[in-house]
């Protein structure tokens, strides 16, 4: 798998909304998606869909 910076087309005027693809942790894909996630740092306002998060959150508990 490739790695380093990508860069992302922000689909939104108003805030730092993407669209996320996969995501990996080191050489392993924790999951595919095509959807749509809002990484605002400038406020507290972020968007991740739901069942993707608890996945995410699932495989950074195991280790704990």
């Amino acid at each position: 798998p490739r790695s380093g910076i990508y860069w992302m087309k922000n689909r939104s005027p108003y805030h730092w909304e993407v669209t996320m693809y996969n995501i990996m942790a080191g050489d392993e894909r924790l999951f595919l998606f095509n959807r749509h996630v809002i990484f605002d740092t400038g406020s507290s306002f972020n968007y991740f869909p739901t069942i993707e998060f608890r996945k995410l959150m699932d495989v950074l508990d195991k280790d704990k």
